[in-house]
């Protein structure tokens, strides 16, 4: 989560940002991390892609078992812009190169050198989604990019399903921190000023196994999954605005959230993503 994404083209990457919202509601009580995570602020994308060959369209569902890389319906960050992690002594840069597919997985890397330069992956859809379901399997980071391989997770990055828009006036997340990973960080955002971020504890470490991750997004509350257990209900903050479906991997350097850095490189594993809206 927390990041900025841009869409490439063939001239340029695009450069206006999406705007705050103009006004902030008032904030409840809110139960956060110890540091709670800063908001991204995205880049305009281009117009609603069509439907790609290896997805299912029903009434307005789709589903992407990544058997390719479908740019018609996924933007890749890039180094267009410093983005919003290289702080606590990190440094570097989005890299599209770090996204790519195989064996119908989607494989997203994090390179981070002993000097603490960064080289992270994010992507998100060009289309805007509203109320519905929202599902993803997925492994969280790890040392193995082989999914029959289990590798082992690391303190120092950010493993993230979520959708966003316009600063967050939108934003309901599924986050798991390197240095905890028994943990989904699960919440909404309904702008900066107004959240509600809680966990939803698995017991298990979740870099080691895919889970299934899934939120459903109606006007009066969030329910939130893992392998179809209900973790956590939010009714206090309910987004109401479309926003784009995302993933990223992202390095920290804080024990407050994250945890320290660590060298080497780590993998975030997708089998599929899917969307089906209410009606």
């Amino acid at each position: 989560m927390r990041n900025a994404f841009r869409n490439l083209t063939a001239v340029t990457v695009l450069g206006l940002l999406l705007a705050s919202c103009s006004s902030a509601p008032e904030a409840p009580v809110v139960e956060s991390p110890v540091q709670t995570p800063v908001a991204r602020i995205p880049s305009v994308p281009v117009a609603q892609a069509p439907t790609p060959a290896d997805s299912v369209q029903i009434a307005g569902s789709w589903r992407d078992d990544f058997n390719t890389l479908d740019t018609t319906r996924w933007a890749l960050s890039n180094s267009g812009w410093k983005p919003f992690w290289a702080k606590d002594g990190l440094n570097g840069t989005w890299n599209p190169a770090n996204v790519t597919v195989s064996g119908g997985y989607l494989v997203m890397k994090l390179d981070v050198t002993p000097g603490l330069v960064a080289s992270a992956a994010e992507l998100a859809t060009h289309a805007k989604y509203g109320y519905g379901r929202y599902e993803a399997r997925l492994r969280a980071a790890s040392s193995s990019a082989n999914p029959a391989v289990r590798g082992h997770g690391v303190s120092g990055n950010i493993t993230a399903f979520f959708n966003f828009v316009n600063d967050s006036q939108t934003e309901i997340d599924h986050e798991i921190e390197g240095q905890n990973r028994t943990t989904d960080w699960i919440g909404t955002w309904q702008t900066t000023n107004r959240h509600d971020y809680g966990t939803g504890g698995t017991g298990t470490d979740l870099s080691q196994d895919f889970h299934t991750y899934r939120w459903d997004w109606a006007p009066t509350k969030v329910d939130f999954y893992i392998d179809g257990v209900l973790k956590r209900t939010i009714t206090s903050v309910v987004p109401a605005t479309e926003a784009h479906l995302m993933f990223n991997l992202w390095p920290t350097n804080s024990t407050l959230w994250g945890g320290k850095s660590t060298a080497g490189t780590q993998y975030m594993l997708v089998d599929y993503v899917s969307f089906t809206p209410s009606h």
